[in-house]
């Protein structure tokens, strides 16, 4: 909070009050944690708050923000299957695509969709849900690029390029994280 690791005083009485007024509700962790995380935000002074998205998009804990500056998506992978893959209805069945439409369920009317590049029919659902929830997808490959190489990031947009210094965090992935930051933060409230 406000460039801070939170103190462990405020947390605890965060996460109390939570717990207390959720009681009958038997919240999950995640849940309890959002709540206590919007509190926070709500009681600190803040230009922005950047909330990650625990589990899919369309039945998670933050689907309470009405109207996020930018929601983005990074890697689509195969996790939390035992939730996102259960057997449903009107719902991709292929297990990539279910994904994607979980994840880019996170997509609000108003607020850009920021995502990465991904395969043609996994990009498909992420467009699709997009429309549904009449929200502007702005896809890397179409909306953005960025090339990562030993010297930086060079970003690319309709707002012009960027070179940009390779992130500290270890592991290739974070450079394209990154660079998918940056496309939110340019293409925020569009």
């Amino acid at each position: 909070i406000a460039g801070k690791l939170i103190e462990d005083e405020l947390l605890a009485a965060l996460l109390q009050e939570v717990l207390d007024l959720s009681e009958d509700l038997q919240p999950s962790f995640f849940e309890v944690t959002a709540a206590a995380t919007y509190l926070a935000f709500a009681r600190v002074p803040a230009d922005a708050c950047v909330i990650e998205v625990g589990l899919g998009g369309r039945f998670d804990a933050t689907n309470v923000l009405e109207r996020p500056a930018a929601c983005g998506i990074a890697t689509l992978g195969i996790d939390h299957e035992a939730f996102l893959l259960r057997p449903e209805e009107g719902v991709p069945q292929e297990p990539l695509q279910r994904i994607a439409f979980e994840k880019a369920s996170i997509a609000r009317a108003g607020s850009p969709l920021v995502t990465q590049k991904y395969p043609h029919d996994v990009a498909r659902a992420v467009a699709q849900t997009a429309a549904l929830h009449r929200a502007e997808l702005f896809m890397r490959g179409h909306a953005w690029g960025a090339e990562v190489s030993g010297d930086g990031i060079e970003y690319y947009d309709c707002y012009g390029p960027l070179l940009l210094p390779l992130p500290s965090l270890a592991g290739a992935h974070q450079a394209d994280n990154a660079a998918l930051a940056v496309a939110m933060l340019r293409h925020q409230d569009r």
